[in-house]
């Protein structure tokens, strides 16, 4: 197929005209176009998925997997607003090979920019942007999102003085979903100089990922230059995984001791050795962003919504004056889910069960239509019919029932999906402690339960404890399922990626080999499980002979 390269007055979905090439990467372009029917300007980026064999454009179709995973992400960011993020105003595809994201239009000049023009920041401007950045940290992961590629050419810097962080989820939209991949040509998932241990050796990114990142984009910003640069992609990441990056006391020397060592503390190689959260670096940020205020502003302290972007008129436009520091700007706490009490399963859930009243005509008709939603991918709208399907039941049944039950775990897997981690785990763990309490002996819903809460501690970072809930879980599932059982052998391949991001990468090969045994004895060949541990297997392979670790 032939690919045409994209020209100015072009139009996007008939509505988006293409004005100015304002960047291109290895994922696609960036385009300031004009929104012909709302008469704005914005900003669109088109993304171009490649075949695995030939690097070139493939065709797409909406059943493409690039297409389902694209249009997931971006819904997901949709959701998130904060003054600091770019407003998603549309997404689609284009030319049938090219996926266009449409966004508010930024003016300003990227991290990565301004210390290549201007060396290091001066600490308060470094502190005001890292603790902005926080604030959106705070909310994202407060939600579920991960950002997974924050690098400072992914924030930007206004002319008022506040960031905007980009490209929420687009390191992940071209990619398969079973997290960062070490490819053939030793490419991974988001900026190999930005990417944290854990994901170079092939954990999903987590919130503690996002942390790692931040520590990478403030050592740039204090020190002047990446903590690590190599230049092939897997040498950069074994030495993300294993060295340890020049002292910043040796780059500059007015660099406070205590933002030294937070920076250290986030560049930690263990997730569990960082910060615990974004609003704890926020909380340590502070004193030195809030010296970024000029005197005569800090009597009254600006809404983080409020500031209006300029375009710039050249490169040094920006003014003298440091950022305005919005660390202690109140971010938005994101609504509570009155789904929030449901539980996720691990598996598709079972339907009810016929004792008692069988599900009406109404009910299966309001579950088909969530159904046929989630395979769509609006998962909001899903969750809505679902949740009107439970209530219907709530008064019938106790909670243990499994008419309650069976709808809550169907509820709760969209929850999941949508990346709504935290009230999915605390959800799984009231639904395990009733179940516990109702039921004569262990059943494959609690089992569910005990697993999907480790994972959940999992994909917010937490390997140590995930991996003692995970098998103390796995043992559960022992005594309900046979041993070779797919949720068992599920399970034991969230434990072997645990063990490889926390950096046990021989016990991690060791477990994954056993595995692969037992899955050629008790899966069909062409199940998917197959490829997945045979592209662990062969990153953690690489990357221990690159670190030579014994194997």
């Amino acid at each position: 197929m032939r690919d045409h390269h994209l020209t100015r007055g072009e139009l996007i979905d008939g509505r988006y005209e293409l004005a100015e090439l304002l960047g291109r990467g290895g994922m696609g372009e960036v385009w300031a176009a004009y929104d012909q029917r709302l008469d704005r300007s914005v900003a669109v980026k088109l993304l171009t998925p490649q075949t695995a064999v030939s690097k070139m454009p493939r065709r797409l179709d909406p059943q493409d997997p690039a297409v389902v995973r694209f249009t997931r992400e971006a819904r997901l960011m949709a959701k998130l607003e904060h003054p600091y993020v770019p407003v998603i105003h549309d997404a689609g595809t284009h030319r049938a090979n090219r996926l266009y994201l449409v966004m508010q239009r930024v003016y300003g000049h990227t991290l990565d920019r301004l210390v290549a023009q201007r060396g290091p920041f001066p600490v308060e401007w470094a502190a005001a942007v890292g603790a902005q950045v926080c604030s959106v940290l705070v909310q994202a992961h407060g939600r579920g999102f991960v950002h997974r590629d924050l690098t400072p050419r992914n924030v930007m810097l206004t002319p008022d003085g506040t960031v905007r962080v980009l490209d929420f989820g687009i390191a992940t939209a071209l990619q398969p979903p079973d997290g960062p991949r070490l490819t053939d040509a030793g490419m991974v998932a988001g900026t190999p100089g930005f990417i944290s241990p854990e994901q170079g050796k092939g954990q999903a990114a987590t919130p503690l990922s996002d942390l790692y990142a931040l520590g990478c984009v403030l050592y740039e910003l204090l020190g002047g230059r990446p903590p690590f640069t190599a230049d092939e992609p897997l040498a950069l990441v074994i030495q993300h995984i294993a060295d340890t990056p020049v002292p910043l006391d040796q780059l500059r020397d007015d660099a406070p001791a205590e933002l030294r060592d937070l920076v250290s503390r986030l560049l930690a190689k263990r997730p569990e050795d960082r910060p615990a959260d974004a609003a704890e670096v926020r909380e340590v940020l502070a004193p030195w962003a809030e010296q970024a205020v000029p005197k005569s502003a800090r009597a009254g302290t600006p809404r983080p919504g409020k500031a209006t972007a300029r375009p710039p008129h050249d490169g040094t436009d920006l003014r003298n004056d440091p950022p305005p520091d919005r660390a202690h700007a109140r971010v938005p706490e994101p609504a509570p889910s009155p789904l929030a009490t449901a539980q996720p399963p691990v598996r598709p859930a079972q339907p009810p069960s016929t004792s008692g009243a069988g599900p009406s005509a109404e009910s299966t008709d309001l579950r088909e239509r969530a159904q046929r939603l989630a395979a769509e991918g609006r998962l909001s709208q899903a969750l809505e019919l679902l949740g009107k399907d439970l209530n219907k039941v709530l008064p019938r049944f106790d909670s243990s029932h499994p008419e309650v039950v069976s709808r809550r775990l169907a509820i709760l897997q969209l929850q999941f999906e949508a990346q709504e981690l935290q009230a999915a785990r605390e959800g799984c763990l009231e639904l395990a402690e009733a179940l516990a309490s109702a039921r004569s002996a262990p059943d494959a819903d609690l089992a569910a339960c005990r697993v999907m809460a480790a994972r959940c501690l999992g994909r917010l970072g937490h390997n140590s404890a995930a991996l003692l809930e995970l098998r103390e879980a796995l043992e559960l599932q022992k005594g309900v399922f046979p041993p070779l059982h797919p949720e068992v052998l599920e399970t034991r391949r969230d434990i072997a990626t645990l063990l490889a991001g926390s950096g046990s990468a021989g016990e991690a090969l060791e477990a994954l080999r056993h595995l692969a045994d037992d899955q050629r004895t008790a899966l069909p060949p062409n199940h998917p499980a197959h490829a997945e541990v045979e592209r662990l297997v062969s990153r953690l392979g690489r990357l221990t002979r690159a670190l030579r670790l014994p194997q």
